[in-house]
């Protein structure tokens, strides 16, 4: 997981001295950090640790929004003393409930306070040490005691997670720091209750230096400002127990000189601002783990081709469906056009789902099919997707969408992640995507090879590394390996098991799902999608793949296909979540499963 800190932005649009603070120049400034920031393929989200403007005034404000929202990922704030109303201000200024009530984030209750969970297993808390009315004429910090109650208790109700606390002031002593302003005055008891749920990182700001303090096993990035030089940004990583801090200055050297001399000129320490080495460039062992869903009690619903109990599968509709029903992960079957365009579509064959056989009725092969391999984009575009159909043009499922009642387009993959980032960022969420690459030998032996190509397009999208927010799936191990030792992919990845054999590579499915089976594909995989009926007939099957560090999705929950054993919907739930243990299922009727787990959480 990757994500980086913006702090102390101190937008003044209209001032008429630059200052150390650098006026003049810092909406540049900011601009400048947030396009290095969306060029970036692997960063999650974005934290701002306060003081985004001069002194809360409304346009400055409007124009931090204006800038932060032009992020292509998810973004926290926590309010600075520059963010709230202050003895002697205008009345025009903004308080704390303006903060709240512009800047959309998951407030609790309406409080300048939340959490927040980014990515899967890492909580964050964004504190409000800002906006006490004990601190109304000056600039320092505490959090009030209705906030410590709600933090002792958050914390106590995400023990399971790595958490990372975000605050203005700072809690840590920071070397050559000594005014008690720059330091939240109840700090001790904030760090008491951290220690107390082995919390063991914060992120604050305010100060304006480069440093990293430690006490008692819990460490405090205090990160250096946007603003002020040398205009940073903080790059901070986590992966198992190691947690990377990289401060990258601004790369505008002529800019970057000006604030220099602006920050000589006020009397700064510049050596503090820089920090040492050690703290623009570090590692620290926090003891975090991030936890899996194998390892936890957390369950996956996976959108099986989108809202497909619903609208016809793989369409731009039924995968925006489903996100609005609460998928935790979507998920695309993935083939190649002629022209070599990822397009999503159940297998090879065009015409159980689209009306291939109007459009260009003389373009089957000699097995009577029509492949998608055999067409551009361009061409794939002219059809219209409905729902599948038997051999006869009967509906599979005759009580779904209308057959040909709409026009639906073939979507391409592209396509499809723009609309779920889109969408992330739009409701701050961040549903993941879950592709599966059909059939890659076959493609393979068309001249149409896919796993470099999926793995250059998802890196173009932002997809990299372990806690990438997506996992990639195949039923053929062989393009699993691939992907994993020849093409280094760290993306996490599970190995589909259908039933019989592989008709292009001969594989026995049914060997994968035996103890041994299951080492070998943790080998080179992170996940294990076993067919259902797998699970049913050796329910140990679960354990096995636990034991084994992997992480178990199974297929495919379907409220209208039901098997008689279970006499409705809901028990067949209950007994994949809850009996068997399941980390995660694909189902065609999201809305169902969500609810599901809500009822039982």
């Amino acid at each position: 997981m990757k994500f980086v800190v913006i702090s102390d932005l101190h937008l003044g649009l209209n001032e008429t001295e630059n200052t150390y603070k650098m006026f003049h120049y810092n909406d540049q400034i900011l601009g400048d950090i947030i396009d290095d920031i969306n060029s970036m393929v692997d960063v999650d989200f974005v934290i701002v640790s306060g003081d985004l403007t001069k002194d809360s005034e409304p346009y400055n404000h409007q124009r931090v929004l204006e800038q932060l929202n032009g992020l292509n990922i998810p973004y926290y704030i926590v309010p600075g003393n520059h963010d709230v109303f202050k003895e002697g201000l205008p009345a025009e200024n903004w308080p704390i409930e303006k903060i709240v009530e512009y800047y959309p984030m998951p407030w609790h209750e309406g409080n300048s306070w939340y959490s927040v969970d980014p990515v899967q297993g890492v909580h964050l808390v964004a504190l409000d040490s800002s906006s006490n009315e004990n601190h109304s004429a000056d600039w320092g910090g505490v959090i009030s005691q209705e906030q410590l109650d709600w933090f002792e208790q958050d914390l106590a109700d995400n023990e399971e997670k790595t958490t990372i606390v975000v605050v203005h002031h700072a809690l840590n002593q920071h070397e050559g720091v000594s005014d008690p302003l720059y330091y939240c005055d109840n700090a001790e008891a904030v760090k008491e209750i951290m220690k107390s749920h082995d919390a063991k990182l914060a992120i604050s700001g305010h100060i304006h230096i480069t440093d990293i303090a430690e006490e008692d096993g819990l460490y405090e990035v205090s990160c250096p400002a946007t603003c002020s030089y040398p205009c940073a940004y903080t790059v901070c990583e986590l992966s198992g127990s190691e947690f990377t801090v990289e401060v990258i200055w601004y790369d505008n050297e002529t800019v970057r000189d000006v604030a220099k001399q602006e920050f000589i000129d006020a009397g700064k320490d510049v050596a503090q601002a820089e920090g040492e080495p050690s703290d623009r460039n570090a590692v620290l062992n926090i003891g975090a783990i991030m936890i899996s869903p194998a390892i936890t009690e957390e369950k996956l619903v996976i959108a099986h081709r989108g809202a497909s109990g619903y609208l016809p599968e793989h369409t731009l509709e039924a995968y925006a469906l489903a996100y609005g029903m609460g998928a935790d992960y979507i998920e695309p079957d993935l083939v190649l056009t002629k022209d070599g365009v990822f397009i999503c579509l159940h297998d090879i064959h065009l015409e159980s789902t689209t009306n291939v056989e109007e459009v260009f009725p003389d373009r089957a092969r000699e097995d009577g099919r029509w492949y998608a391999a055999d067409f551009t984009l361009s061409e794939i575009k002219q059809l219209k997707v409905h729902e599948r159909t038997n051999t006869d043009s009967t509906a599979v499922f005759a009580g779904r969408f209308p057959q040909n009642n709409s026009d639906f387009e073939v979507p391409t993959f592209a396509e499809i992640l723009e609309l779920i980032q889109g969408l992330n960022k739009a409701t701050g969420r961040n549903v993941g995507i879950y592709p599966e690459i059909k059939s890659p030998t076959w493609h393979a032996a068309e001249g149409l090879p896919m796993e470099e190509k999926l793995l250059d397009l998802l890196a173009q999208y932002g997809y990299e590394g372990p806690n990438a927010r997506i996992y990639v799936q195949s039923s053929e191990n062989h393009s699993l390996r691939m992907m994993r030792d020849d093409l280094g992919t760290k993306l996490p990845l599970v190995q589909l098991v259908d039933t019989g054999n592989n008709s292009d590579t001969g594989e026995n499915y049914s060997s994968m799902v035996t103890q041994e089976g299951l080492k070998e594909i943790a080998t080179f995989a992170d996940g294990v999608g076993p067919y259902k009926m797998y699970i049913e007939a050796n329910p140990e099957l679960v354990q096995w793949a636990h034991d084994d560090g992997l992480q178990v999705h199974t297929w495919t929950m379907r409220a209208d296909s039901l098997p008689e054993k279970y006499s409705d919907f809901t028990e067949e739930l209950n007994q994949f979540y809850f009996v068997y243990g399941v980390d995660g299922l694909f189902t065609d009727f999201t809305d169902r499963a969500v609810a599901f787990l809500q009822s039982a959480n």
